[in-house]
C-alpha cells in the first residue's frame, strides 16, 4: 500500500495533467473545491475518489491530501495551512534549506502554495490562475492548459516547506490515539567510528544533526525496532538481513561488513495493529557530498521508482529514520 504522501502526489499528478473544457482549471470562487462529479484513481490496487473540476492552489493541495486519507486539520487557504495541517502532527514544518521532497508542501503563507512532485530535479505541480488572468469569473476547465500546471521550481518566494511525517490522525483509519514508538539507530563512519544514538530524527547528544552521519561513509548501521534491516556494501554486495541492536555484534547485531555502504533496506513489523493501528518505518540516505534521496516507507520508494531500498549506488554517509503509522 502506497504510503499517504505518495498518494497525494498521484492524485496532484491526476488534477494538473488535465486540459481542456473537461479539465481542471483554476477558480477562487465558490467552486474552488471542485464540483458534484466524482472522479478517481487507483494507487496500489486501492481506489482513491475525489470531486471533479476546478481548485485554487490551496484547495488542489489540501485536496490530494485529504482524498488520500489524511487529516488536514480543517485547512482552507494558505493563510492556516501551516497552523492547521501541523496541528494534526501529520506535517512538520521545515525551513528553506531542507530539501523538498515528492509530496511535501512549498507554502508561502499569504499568497501560494505547490507540491513538490520531485527532488531531482525539483518540480512543483501547483494551480496557477484562470483563463482571464484572474481569480474568479473564468469557466470551468483549463482553457489555457495553464491554469493548472507542472513546472520547474521557482522561489516564490518561499516561507517554508510543509512536510508530510504521519504522526497524527488520519479519517481513513481506527483507533489512532496511542503513541507512536521511538525508533534508536546508530552508524559508524569511516571517519570517526561509531556516531552517537539517534533516536528518531534527534540527536540527543545536541549535534542539532536530524541524521545520523559525519559526512564520511557508513560502514556499519544498527537498528533498533521490531523488525529487519539489511545493508549492501562495496565489497559484499547484499548482506544477511539483522534483527539485533548490538554495535559489539558485527553479525547479528548490525549491517555492514567495513566497507562503505551503498544500500539499505528496512522492513517495520507492527506489534500490536488493534492498538496502534499499522506502522512503517519512513527512511532515507545520502550519499557522500550530496542531499537527502526520497524516503522509503518499509519497502516502497516514495519517490516513485520500483527500488525497493534506499540509495542509488553512491557511497552513503547519513542515514534517518522514524515511525510512521500508515
Amino acid at each position: 500500500m502506497a504510503a499517504p504522501n505518495e498518494v497525494a502526489a498521484r492524485i496532484m499528478e491526476h488534477l494538473v495533467a488535465h486540459d481542456g473544457n473537461d479539465g481542471h482549471g483554476y477558480s477562487q470562487g465558490s467552486n474552488r473545491w471542485g464540483n458534484a462529479t466524482r472522479e478517481s484513481i487507483v494507487v496500489d490496487g486501492v481506489e482513491y475518489a475525489f470531486a471533479g473540476g476546478d481548485r485554487d492552489c490551496s484547495s488542489g493541495v489540501i485536496s490530494a491530501y485529504e482524498a488520500a486519507g489524511v487529516d488536514c486539520g480543517g485547512a482552507t487557504y494558505t493563510g492556516n495551512m501551516r497552523a492547521c495541517l501541523c496541528g494534526t502532527g501529520n506535517f512538520e514544518w521545515m525551513p528553506m534549506s531542507y530539501i523538498a521532497q515528492r509530496g511535501d508542501i512549498y507554502l508561502n503563507e499569504r499568497d501560494h502554495t505547490a507540491l513538490c512532485k520531485t527532488a531531482e530535479p525539483d518540480v512543483l505541480m501547483q494551480f496557477s490562475i484562470d483563463e482571464n488572468g484572474g481569480i474568479i469569473g473564468g469557466r470551468e476547465g483549463d482553457q489555457t492548459e495553464w491554469e493548472s500546471n507542472t513546472q520547474a521550481y521557482y522561489d516564490y518566494p518561499w516561507d517554508g516547506i510543509l512536510r508530510y511525517c504521519g504522526k497524527g490522525g488520519s479519517p481513513a483509519h481506527g483507533t489512532q490515539s496511542a503513541s507512536i514508538p521511538d525508533i534508536r539507530y546508530c552508524v559508524c563512519s569511516q571517519a570517526q567510528g561509531w556516531l552517537p544514538e539517534m533516536v528518531n530524527r534527534f540527536d540527543p547528544s545536541g549535534s542539532g544533526d536530524d541524521y545520523a552521519g559525519d559526512g564520511t561513509p557508513i560502514l556499519y548501521l544498527a537498528l533498533d525496532m521490531p523488525g529487519w534491516y539489511q545493508a549492501r556494501t562495496q565489497a559484499s554486495g547484499w548482506l544477511p538481513a539483522v534483527r539485533g541492536y548490538d554495535k559489539e555484534d558485527l553479525e547479528r547485531g548490525c549491517a555492514g561488513d567495513g566497507t562503505p555502504i551503498t544500500g539499505v533496506r528496512c522492513y517495520y513489523e507492527t506489534q500490536n495493529p488493534a492498538a496502534t493501528d499499522w506502522l512503517a518505518i519512513e527512511y532515507a540516505v545520502a550519499n557522500v557530498g550530496c542531499g537527502f534521496l526520497p524516503d522509503m516507507v518499509d519497502l516502497t520508494d516514495t519517490g516513485g521508482t520500483s527500488d525497493d531500498f534506499a540509495g542509488n549506488g553512491g557511497a552513503i554517509s547519513a542515514f534517518r529514520a522514524r515511525i510512521i503509522r500508515l
